[in-house]
């Protein structure tokens, strides 16, 4: 793949997405980054403070790096618009992202067929 730049490649982007915690019916907007490279679904510690709600179990997830992360762990309704939401158990990460509010991995990803072309990126129906 000579003469590419990491851009060209990348497996991710941002879209905009809304989190609903189930209990009690609170919702959020927030930008998230699609991650084809995450496993999981993950949200900072902050985006549960806007939920008004907390982790109700333990989950672990592993970092590019190989390393495992245990952490808390709950379960939200994801909606990226103009596609069905989905309810997800979602893990909570301890810093929050610099450009984005939550990362959109495989798990949200396998609800819905997608597309990658060399980077760019599109969700289908």
């Amino acid at each position: 793949m000579s003469g590419e730049t990491s851009d060209e490649i990348r497996p991710f982007t941002h879209i905009q997405a809304s989190l609903t915690f189930i209990p009690n019916g609170r919702k959020l907007s927030l930008r998230a980054l699609v991650d084809t490279g995450a496993q999981c679904t993950l949200v900072p510690e902050g985006v549960l403070d806007g939920l008004q709600t907390r982790a109700t179990a333990a989950g672990v997830f592993i970092t590019a790096d190989g390393s495992r992360v245990r952490t808390g762990a709950l379960r939200l309704r994801i909606g990226v618009p103009p596609f069905p939401s989905q309810e997800l158990r979602v893990m909570v990460m301890t810093a929050r992202p610099e450009d984005h509010d939550a990362i959109l991995g495989m798990d949200y990803l396998i609800h819905h067929r997608f597309e990658i072309d060399r980077g760019d990126f599109r969700i289908i129906e």
